[in-house]
């Protein structure tokens, strides 16, 4: 009797561990759960970014150009006989009207008298030269003078070979004047030089431009830009690019996570640049945060 009480003590005992024992396991089991619950959240916690969409852009190429004004013609002034300059009315540099009086020139052959011969301005002009001097002897094969007109002038630029193609004859820049600060002054390119030189490739582009005033005078140095290309493009901002070596990527958001996508990049205007890949207009792309994002992070957007 006493042996069977012992019995069944130890077997209720043993009942007693066994419930102990699985109840700790499973209590260990279901921290061990959390604990993993708590391990994958930590690791797919968001991370906050700013974003932009990719959009449609027009891009201007653009190149700037240097110059000066130079006349759009020159006139020689010619007298029609042979003789000595009796009177001289003009000097160089001068602004002469068309008809004025230049100079007086007499025929001084031996025994015989003529007539005065007048020579008068062909055109309203800037005399650039005058090439006699009171008595000096001319003749009818050289120019006594030489007249530019100068209600338009030429803003001459050398450009770049390859900027050639790029330009048409009829566009119009704006040009800058360092010794007329403040005035705005436009050329129409009309044409090109006949040749380019040999060891720089640059080519004579002639802007004809309105000379308002005729406040610009021949040597003024000044400044435009040209316009090379126009071009609609997909464009992002340049604070989402992020470049490795000799690649350009970007990351794009998809179902709020990262896809890194190589691009190819173009014309930059401000704070926008060409992209070319797999990217379309309205997509959205990390502009901020992006230096901590690897292909396929949980993101979190918190600005554009």
């Amino acid at each position: 009797m006493i042996k069977n009480e012992k019995i069944q003590g130890d077997n209720k005992m043993k009942k007693i561990f066994f419930v102990a024992l699985m109840t700790s396991i499973f209590f260990i089991g279901c921290s061990k759960e959390k604990a993993n619950v708590k391990l994958n959240e930590k690791k797919e916690e968001a991370i906050p970014v700013k974003v932009s969409k990719v959009r449609s852009y027009t891009f201007v190429d653009k190149a700037k150009i240097w110059g000066e004004i130079k006349p759009i013609k020159t006139v020689g002034v010619y007298s029609k006989i042979n003789g000595a300059v009796k009177t001289k009315n003009v000097e160089e540099g001068e602004f002469i009207s068309k008809g004025k009086l230049i100079a007086e020139v007499e025929q001084d052959l031996p025994g015989l008298k003529y007539e005065t011969h007048k020579v008068f301005a062909p055109i309203d002009g800037i005399i650039l030269k005058s090439n006699f001097y009171q008595n000096d002897r001319v003749n009818n094969q050289q120019p006594i003078a030489i007249i530019a007109p100068v209600d338009s002038v030429y803003f001459v630029a050398k450009i770049y070979e390859n900027y050639y193609e790029k330009l048409n004859i009829g566009q119009i820049v704006e040009i800058n004047f360092p010794a007329l600060k403040g005035e705005k002054y436009y050329g129409k390119l009309k044409e090109f030089g006949t040749m380019a030189e040999p060891q720089t490739n640059y080519i004579e582009a002639k802007f004809l431009t309105k000379n308002n005033g005729r406040k610009l005078k021949f040597g003024f140095v000044g400044n435009a830009e040209i316009i090379l290309e126009k071009r609609k493009a997909l464009a992002i901002p340049i604070d989402a690019l992020i470049k490795t070596g000799a690649e350009s990527y970007i990351f794009k958001v998809v179902d709020n996570k990262t896809q890194r996508v190589l691009v190819e990049t173009g014309l930059i205007e401000k704070n926008m640049i060409e992209a070319q890949g797999n990217i379309s207009e309205s997509d959205i792309i990390v502009t901020y945060g992006q230096n901590l994002l690897s292909e396929g992070n949980l993101i979190k957007i918190v600005g554009e």
